[in-house]
Order: structure tokens, then C-alpha cells, then sequence
């Protein structure tokens, strides 16, 4: 390889030697492999070749998987105070879970999951009164879950 020089002299690069590729059915150069990977690629002991690569070590493969990504809303509501609101969402970055003590009468949260389902889980609990308290969730614009408390201190989960 060839290349101009600051001071306009041309220099020569060394280069890496080439690999020599081992014509099939004739014999290998390689040292026999000793260790963790030893039995494994060509008979032998062997490393096995492909092409320019030299594969040695543990016999097997790698695998890619995507993961989905989903985009989650958490939704309580009643027409009286909460007592109380607790989420909890596994495949979330950062905070998996929380809750809110006295949320009001609306609360919702919005986040983004991964993998498959179940994405998040909403507790909810209702105060003495009774009034009832209602949850959704909703994954990717479809609603997954939807639950409404019965009763004093009335609880629900809600699971989507």
C-alpha cells in the first residue's frame, strides 16, 4: 500500500501476510488445538477453516432477538378521591414500580414496555365511602384491561 507523506515522499506501507486457505481434502497446517475447544472444528483436533477464518473453541452459534416496544397508559378514575394508586411495570426503564397515597379523583400514567405481554399491573383501592373506582390499560391504542371496586375499601388490579 502506497501513501503520500507530509513531505511529499512516497512511502510504502507494510502489509499483514496472507492468509494461506487450505484446499479441500488436503492437509492442514494448523497446530492441534489443545484446551476448552480441543475435538471440536476438523478432525484432529483440528481448527476448522472457512475460507480465511480459523474457527476454534466451543461448537455452536449466536442468536439476535428484537423485543417489541409498546406504548402503555396506566388510567384511573372516580368521581371521588382515591384512597390510593400503585403501578408496576417490569420491561420499563427506570422505575419498575410506584404509587401515589391520595391521588385525587383522576390519575394516569403513560410509559413505554418491552417484550410480550403482560406489560403493567394497577392497583387501585377505594376509601370508606364505597365510591367506585375504575382503571384501565391501554396497549398500543388497544384496551387490555379495565376493572371497577365494589364496596367499602373496595380493591382492584388492574393486568394489561
Amino acid at each position: 500500500m502506497r501513501w503520500l507523506h507530509k513531505d511529499d515522499q512516497t512511502r510504502t506501507l507494510p502489509t499483514a501476510p496472507q492468509a494461506v486457505v487450505p484446499q479441500p481434502g488436503g492437509p492442514s497446517d494448523a497446530p492441534p488445538v489443545a484446551g476448552p475447544g480441543a475435538g471440536h472444528g476438523a478432525p484432529g483436533g483440528r481448527p476448522a477453516h472457512f475460507g480465511a477464518l480459523v474457527a476454534t473453541g466451543l461448537p455452536g452459534g449466536s442468536r439476535s432477538v428484537t423485543i417489541g416496544r409498546h406504548h402503555v397508559v396506566l388510567r384511573a378514575w372516580s368521581r371521588k378521591p382515591m384512597a390510593f394508586t400503585a403501578w408496576y411495570v417490569p420491561t420499563r426503564q427506570g422505575a419498575k414500580r410506584g404509587g401515589t397515597r391520595r391521588p385525587g379523583s383522576s390519575w394516569s400514567m403513560a410509559t413505554t414496555a418491552y417484550g410480550p405481554p403482560d406489560y403493567a399491573q394497577l392497583y387501585l383501592q377505594t376509601d370508606v365511602t364505597g365510591e367506585p373506582v375504575h382503571c384501565s390499560i391501554t396497549v398500543d391504542g388497544e384496551v387490555t384491561a379495565r376493572e371497577t371496586t365494589e364496596g367499602p375499601y373496595g380493591t382492584i388490579m388492574c393486568q394489561g
